[in-house]
């Protein structure tokens, strides 16, 4: 949980520091603002919930946390959360409704798929986001998109080290899902990144 915070605590300093660069459309929605909003999607239904409600959860504890500490230099946070489902088609309404009710700043999106779509809106807009866990290596192809979490490539890479230094004489088998950015993803740097006798068993 400190950890978290801490991460909070870099994230809003990097708000406060840098906030000619948040919401800088033609319509200002956060005029009327009394603390910083934070917001961000992620599925809080369906399929993928486990992972969105255990961030919604975690994102709470650490804002609650930092206001009942005095907030940042006496200014509070408020996190705001829509349900994106893990389907990127959500994101347009959800992305609209965060930035019309003040969003200053945001933590992306849970997952990779609706982040690439987060990414293109937050840009047009000029909100800067840090997601905590969308690991997909197109996220911070977005000027104002970064990640706090290992990407893709990171651990597709490190599972083919371990493969080529432990398993060389060994034939390797991989089972993924064909139909998730996530796990395509990993599947594609790990091959990459596999000796060439190794590839050809695979």
């Amino acid at each position: 949980m400190k950890k978290l915070t801490k991460f909070f605590c870099i994230l809003m300093a990097l708000a406060l520091s840098a906030c000619a660069l948040f919401s800088c459309g033609t319509t200002s929605y956060t005029a009327d603002n009394t603390e910083i909003v934070i917001g961000m999607t992620g599925p809080l239904t369906g399929g993928a919930s486990i992972y969105g409600i255990a961030v919604r959860n975690a994102a709470q504890m650490a804002v609650d946390e930092i206001n009942a500490a005095g907030g940042l230099d006496g200014i509070k946070f408020k996190f705001v959360m829509q349900d994106d489902a893990h389907d990127s088609s959500r994101i347009p309404s959800a992305y609209a409704n965060l930035y019309e009710g003040g969003m200053q700043i945001s933590l992306g999106t849970v997952t990779t798929d609706p982040g690439m779509e987060f990414a293109k809106l937050s840009k047009a807009d000029n909100v800067f986001f840090l997601t905590p866990s969308a690991s997909g290596d197109r996220i911070p192809q977005e000027a104002n998109g970064y990640q706090m979490c290992f990407a893709d490539s990171n651990q597709g890479a490190a599972a083919a080290q371990v493969v080529n230094s432990d398993y060389a004489d060994k034939k390797v088998g991989v089972l993924y899902n064909t139909g998730d950015t996530y796990s395509t993803g990993i599947l594609a740097q790990f091959e990459a990144n596999l000796n060439a006798d190794i590839k050809a068993n695979l």
